[in-house]
């Protein structure tokens, strides 16, 4: 499975989802596919109510199948960002559009697991800690 191969497919990917869904219809149709890296698929979304949408989990759920069942795949998932973040992650140096909350070996974090978040708030947001 390659990038250029999931981009052939998309109109047919988005046809089946607006198949599957109404609410379908309004979301997607201005979206670009982005990247692959062999098991998730980037979606850019054009505004922030579309991202917003598309990124819960029932349309995520769907969104998913409906690609599974065109590629005739299983286990691909996707991350929907909103257009220009993608880039934007791939060029170094660039500001960060998403911090990595979940992982407490993000680059700059403190060893120490406790007041690890508060630290990368203050150092990246400007942030104040309340007493």
């Amino acid at each position: 499975m390659t990038l250029a191969v999931i981009r052939r497919a998309w109109p047919r990917v988005r046809e089946r989802l607006k198949q599957a869904s109404r609410a379908a219809a309004a979301i997607f149709g201005e979206e670009t596919v982005e990247d692959f890296d062999g098991r998730t698929i980037t979606i850019a979304f054009q505004n922030a109510f579309q991202l917003s949408r598309a990124d819960r989990p029932a349309g995520r759920q769907v969104l998913e199948q409906s690609i599974c069942d065109e590629l005739r795949v299983q286990g691909l998932k996707v991350r929907c960002v909103e257009a220009g973040a993608a880039a934007a992650e791939a060029q170094p140096g660039a500001p960060p559009t998403q911090l990595a909350l979940n992982d407490p070996v993000a680059e700059g974090a403190p060893s120490k697991p406790a007041g690890w978040l508060v630290d990368l708030v203050v150092e990246q947001l400007d942030g104040k800690p309340l007493d």
